[in-house]
């Protein structure tokens, strides 16, 4: 072979890279469009399907893409299960998706300074005019340190309402109360809230979607409206139930879908009832049970329910931490002697007085006459 033909197969020396690279610009990050993306792809099935609503749990290793596109885009083309996605997800899309899940790494993590769940909102098919019930987000501060906060929802028809102060102090938490209010009929809508604090170098995004068909349809609510339920004081170990009923008061029959438990101590709370796949007529409903089990520390959670109608409000589950056992009450320590006829010393003494007594009574006796 010619030496000329030889030298062009040699790698390219370095600069060549550099100058690729630089010809090349890396596709700019939008987490809040990655957010909107994990609830709704284009003409695809969502990323919940997966790996589900729980971001927290990281099932299926997602958060392994986490600021790492290049690692999700390896999935799209080495997994079998992801390759339908593929015409659905280019390059930017990739991007978005990795960045939001950089958002969620340090939750998941445990690192960030402020705890949030859940991360993932939805408000099922609510017909337009409505006004959805209620989701919840719990923010803890889990540092050591007040944490100011500044919180702003973003997306059309998505309401806000919260208790938390401008600072949160430290170990204390809040809540946010979200609505969907849609302003028109659409097959899908999505929008984030965004927690900004100055321990996070970027906000915290809580991702939220809603349907909004023409016509109205089911509409699940917990009787009673609870809210939430509380489980009181548990000590480790022990086992409690509460039982609540899921009614349809829509007009169109709904059919449920998972039911999740998100929140730091989530796997201590357990649901049973009112299984994915059941249908429920207007105006019935089923019954679903949550136990708890004590493990010695205060619990919090939030339970999501998802169907093909207006999903139901979500509950904030809780229980208190059992008070610390009392300190057992040391031995009482043996009376010192301090010089003064007392302790150890006062029992000799005692005893050789009464050793003295008894000699001098058998003398006396022995030397009276007989």
């Amino acid at each position: 072979m010619p030496r000329a033909l030889r030298r062009s197969h040699r790698p390219p020396p370095v600069a060549f890279f550099i100058a690729a690279a630089v010809a090349s610009p890396a596709v700019a990050q939008d987490a809040v469009r990655g957010a909107g993306l994990y609830l709704q792809l284009p003409a695809a099935a969502s990323c919940v399907a997966c790996h589900g609503p729980d971001l927290l749990a990281n099932r299926n290793g997602f958060l392994r893409a986490a600021d790492r596109p290049e690692v999700l885009q390896r999935a799209l083309n080495t997994v079998s299960a992801m390759g339908y996605l593929q015409p659905h997800l280019g390059v930017q899309e990739v991007a978005d998706l990795a960045a939001f899940l950089g958002r969620v790494l340090p939750l998941a993590a445990g690192t960030a300074a402020l705890e949030a769940w859940p991360l993932v909102l939805d408000f099922g098919s609510v017909v337009p005019g409505a006004v959805s019930p209620v989701q919840t987000v719990a923010l803890r501060n889990r540092g050591g340190t007040p944490l100011p906060l500044a919180v702003q929802p973003q997306g059309d028809g998505f309401l806000l309402a919260h208790d938390c102060p401008s600072t949160l102090p430290a170990g204390a938490r809040c809540s946010l109360s979200l609505r969907w209010q849609p302003p028109q009929a659409g097959p899908g809508r999505t929008g984030v809230v965004a927690v900004t604090n100055p321990a996070t170098a970027q906000p915290v995004l809580v991702a939220m979607v809603g349907r909004a068909p023409a016509a109205a349809g089911a509409v699940l609510h917990w009787q009673g409206e609870p809210g939430g339920l509380d489980f009181g004081t548990v000590p480790a170990g022990e086992v409690r139930t509460r039982t609540l009923q899921l009614l349809n008061a829509g007009s169109a029959p709904a059919v449920l879908g998972t039911t999740t438990v998100i929140g730091p101590q989530s796997p201590r709370f357990a649901t049973a009832g009112c299984a994915t796949g059941t249908v429920l007529a207007p105006g019935l409903g089923c019954a679903m049970t949550v136990t708890h089990t004590g493990g010695g520390q205060a619990a919090d959670a939030v339970l999501q329910t998802r169907s093909d109608g207006a999903n139901p409000a979500a509950l904030a589950l809780s229980a208190a931490a059992p008070p610390a056992p009392a300190p057992s009450a040391p031995a009482p320590a043996l009376p010192a002697d301090d010089g003064g006829g007392g302790g150890a010393a006062s029992g000799a003494w005692l005893v050789l007085l009464l050793w003295a007594v008894l000699a001098l009574t058998s003398r006396s006796n022995r030397r009276r006459p007989s």
